[in-house]
Protein backbone atom coordinates (compact mmCIF):
# COMPACT_ATOMS: atom_id res chain seq x y z
CA UNK A 1 0.00 0.00 0.00
CA UNK A 2 1.71 2.99 -1.08
CA UNK A 3 2.20 6.22 1.08
CA UNK A 4 -0.98 8.30 -0.31
CA UNK A 5 -3.68 5.40 0.44
CA UNK A 6 -2.49 4.26 3.58
CA UNK A 7 -2.40 8.13 4.55
CA UNK A 8 -6.37 8.49 3.41
CA UNK A 9 -7.40 5.55 5.12
CA UNK A 10 -6.24 7.13 8.10
CA UNK A 11 -7.95 10.00 7.71
CA UNK A 12 -10.84 8.31 7.22
CA UNK A 13 -10.92 6.50 10.15
CA UNK A 14 -10.14 9.77 11.59
CA UNK A 15 -12.72 11.27 9.99
CA UNK A 16 -15.17 8.12 11.42
CA UNK A 17 -14.86 9.23 14.59
CA UNK A 18 -15.44 12.65 14.25
CA UNK A 19 -18.53 12.04 12.77
CA UNK A 20 -19.53 9.63 15.91
CA UNK A 21 -18.60 12.36 17.94
CA UNK A 22 -20.42 14.82 16.15
CA UNK A 23 -23.41 12.75 16.47
CA UNK A 24 -23.46 12.03 19.89
CA UNK A 25 -23.32 15.98 20.59
CA UNK A 26 -25.71 16.66 17.81
CA UNK A 27 -28.10 14.16 19.63
CA UNK A 28 -27.52 15.33 23.21
CA UNK A 29 -28.02 18.80 22.17
CA UNK A 30 -31.60 17.77 20.45
CA UNK A 31 -32.41 15.92 23.55
CA UNK A 32 -32.14 18.25 25.83
CA UNK A 33 -33.26 21.34 23.63
CA UNK A 34 -36.39 19.20 23.91
CA UNK A 35 -36.63 19.12 27.73
CA UNK A 36 -36.95 23.12 27.55
CA UNK A 37 -40.25 24.55 28.38
CA UNK A 38 -41.02 28.00 28.02
CA UNK A 39 -44.03 29.83 29.70
CA UNK A 40 -46.24 30.47 27.12
CA UNK A 41 -49.31 32.22 29.20
CA UNK A 42 -47.84 35.93 29.66
CA UNK A 43 -49.89 38.37 30.07
CA UNK A 44 -48.21 41.33 28.41
CA UNK A 45 -47.60 41.79 24.87
CA UNK A 46 -44.04 42.51 24.46
CA UNK A 47 -43.29 39.57 27.18
CA UNK A 48 -45.54 37.75 23.96
CA UNK A 49 -43.70 39.07 21.32
CA UNK A 50 -40.43 38.03 22.53
CA UNK A 51 -41.28 34.31 24.13
CA UNK A 52 -42.72 33.94 19.99
CA UNK A 53 -39.17 35.00 18.62
CA UNK A 54 -37.53 33.11 21.02
CA UNK A 55 -39.78 29.89 20.10
CA UNK A 56 -39.44 30.37 16.15
CA UNK A 57 -35.35 31.23 16.90
CA UNK A 58 -35.81 27.51 18.71
CA UNK A 59 -37.57 26.25 15.94
CA UNK A 60 -35.34 27.17 13.35
CA UNK A 61 -32.22 26.09 15.60
CA UNK A 62 -33.77 22.39 16.44
CA UNK A 63 -34.20 22.16 12.51
CA UNK A 64 -30.66 23.02 11.64
CA UNK A 65 -29.68 20.35 14.05
CA UNK A 66 -31.60 17.80 12.53
CA UNK A 67 -30.33 18.54 9.12
CA UNK A 68 -26.52 18.17 10.46
CA UNK A 69 -27.67 14.99 12.81
CA UNK A 70 -28.86 13.96 8.52
CA UNK A 71 -25.79 14.90 7.28
CA UNK A 72 -23.78 13.10 9.82
CA UNK A 73 -25.61 10.06 9.21
CA UNK A 74 -25.88 9.91 5.44
CA UNK A 75 -21.83 10.37 5.93
CA UNK A 76 -21.79 7.46 8.32
CA UNK A 77 -23.85 5.57 5.87
CA UNK A 78 -21.37 6.50 2.89
CA UNK A 79 -18.51 5.25 5.00
CA UNK A 80 -20.07 2.12 5.64
CA UNK A 81 -20.61 1.56 1.79
CA UNK A 82 -17.12 2.73 0.94
CA UNK A 83 -17.99 5.73 -1.14
CA UNK A 84 -16.93 7.62 1.85
CA UNK A 85 -15.14 10.66 0.29
CA UNK A 86 -16.08 11.10 -2.76
CA UNK A 87 -18.29 13.84 -4.33
CA UNK A 88 -21.43 13.16 -4.67
CA UNK A 89 -21.63 14.70 -8.09
CA UNK A 90 -18.88 14.60 -10.21
CA UNK A 91 -17.12 11.44 -8.22
CA UNK A 92 -13.87 13.26 -7.67
CA UNK A 93 -12.31 12.90 -4.24
CA UNK A 94 -12.80 15.26 -1.48
CA UNK A 95 -9.60 16.43 -0.71
CA UNK A 96 -8.38 15.50 2.77
CA UNK A 97 -8.00 18.63 4.42
CA UNK A 98 -11.86 19.32 3.38
CA UNK A 99 -12.79 15.90 5.38
CA UNK A 100 -11.10 16.72 7.96
CA UNK A 101 -12.90 20.03 8.43
CA UNK A 102 -16.38 19.11 7.63
CA UNK A 103 -16.46 15.20 7.61
CA UNK A 104 -19.56 14.77 6.85
CA UNK A 105 -19.37 16.58 3.48
CA UNK A 106 -20.32 14.86 0.53
CA UNK A 107 -19.47 17.78 -2.17
CA UNK A 108 -15.72 18.89 -3.21
CA UNK A 109 -15.10 22.24 -3.09
CA UNK A 110 -15.84 23.02 -6.96
CA UNK A 111 -19.28 21.35 -6.70
CA UNK A 112 -19.95 22.69 -3.56
CA UNK A 113 -19.23 26.27 -4.83
CA UNK A 114 -21.22 25.82 -7.63
CA UNK A 115 -23.84 24.83 -5.89
CA UNK A 116 -23.82 27.93 -3.68
CA UNK A 117 -23.57 30.27 -6.11
CA UNK A 118 -26.60 29.06 -7.66
CA UNK A 119 -28.28 29.19 -4.34
CA UNK A 120 -27.58 32.68 -4.43
CA UNK A 121 -29.42 33.22 -7.71
CA UNK A 122 -32.58 31.82 -6.37
CA UNK A 123 -34.53 33.36 -4.43
CA UNK A 124 -35.92 31.70 -1.29
CA UNK A 125 -39.87 32.96 -1.17
CA UNK A 126 -40.64 30.07 1.38
CA UNK A 127 -38.44 31.99 4.00
CA UNK A 128 -39.96 35.95 2.95
CA UNK A 129 -43.40 34.85 2.27
CA UNK A 130 -44.67 32.21 4.62
CA UNK A 131 -43.59 33.94 8.02
CA UNK A 132 -46.50 33.51 10.30
CA UNK A 133 -47.44 37.54 11.42
CA UNK A 134 -49.16 37.72 14.92
CA UNK A 135 -50.83 40.98 14.91
CA UNK A 136 -52.41 40.63 18.44
CA UNK A 137 -49.29 42.00 19.64
CA UNK A 138 -49.60 44.75 17.56
CA UNK A 139 -53.44 45.35 19.24
CA UNK A 140 -55.13 44.23 15.97
CA UNK A 141 -56.95 41.14 15.64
Amino acid sequence: MNKRIKRRSNSYSSALEKLQEKKSLLSNSIRKDAQVRVCDHLADPFSQAVLSNIQEMSAALRDMQHRALRNVDRATERFKQGGYGLCSDCGTNIGLKRLEALPETELCVVCREAAEATERMVPRYDVYCSLPIDHSIFGQN
